[in-house]
């Protein structure tokens, strides 16, 4: 018998060792002095209470929210908020992590009909189904939304002339544009739908221009931008050139 009951302790205790010595069972090869140490090695510790060589039980030094950072999920975008906050986009929800010590916050949820997520000068816009645009505070997970019927059926986002939201689509022929919103006066405020007849490679929002590559040549749009009523805006192109490799035309 190599062992001993101490119901007491309610512990097995080795009992084939001399005093001092611990049964290692990663040096046991079946004589009985071979598993007997006086020093457990590196990876176990010893047991004075069972005269055993333990393994050592290794405490996961990494955070959860380093963790799920990690995880095979894929993330579809990553950006910063307000400052504070390390925002990942995954499928169906936002991950939202304190930038000091990257520790997980909160997982928040996308709504039913969300279809796309755009982040431009720390606001939040969903693209929802049926002509709904919203804001999305991330800090206090509250959402201030529009239903919109003139509003064009865009793909992208972007920031115009240091002011406005501007949303926008790239198609096969034309490029559509649309002031939806007014980052100034943090209001929802709705241009004209605008088309621009060109067959694109890239787009580009500069001031109060537009450069529109198209393999051959860059298409310069100087757009001007007013007020009209009820926070509409009027979208106009106010000049048009176009540079190719020798010279720039007037259109």
């Amino acid at each position: 018998m190599d062992y001993q009951l101490d119901s007491e302790q309610n512990l097995c205790i080795y009992i084939k060792c001399n005093n001092y010595q611990f049964f290692d069972k990663q040096q046991y090869d079946g004589s009985q002095e071979s598993g007997c140490v006086a020093i457990c090695n590196s990876s176990t510790q010893q047991d004075d209470k069972t005269n055993l060589c333990k393994t050592q039980l290794r405490c996961n030094t990494q955070r959860p929210s380093q963790q799920i950072m990690q995880e095979k999920v894929i993330t579809k975008d990553f950006f910063i908020y307000q400052d504070d906050y390390y925002v990942a986009q995954k499928e169906g929800s936002l991950f939202i992590y304190n930038r000091t010590d990257v520790s997980l916050i909160k997982n928040m949820q996308f709504q039913t009909n969300d279809l796309l997520l755009f982040h431009i000068n720390d606001i939040v816009f969903i693209k929802g189904a049926d002509y709904y645009l919203s804001i999305w505070d991330i800090k206090s997970d509250s959402r201030k939304s529009i239903q919109y019927k003139d509003m064009i059926s865009f793909d992208s986002i972007t920031s115009f002339q240091s002011q406005y939201s501007i949303a926008y689509i790239q198609q096969q022929e034309q490029i559509q544009l649309q002031i939806v919103y007014d980052e100034l006066n943090q209001i929802f405020s709705f241009s004209n739908p605008f088309t621009i007849s060109v067959i694109a490679k890239s787009i580009k929002f500069i001031g109060q221009y537009i450069f529109i590559y198209d393999s051959q040549k860059i298409l310069v749009q100087q757009i001007t931008v007013n007020y009209v009523e009820n926070n509409r805006l009027n979208l106009q192109i106010l000049r048009s050139s176009a540079c190719g490799e020798k010279k720039i035309i007037q259109l």
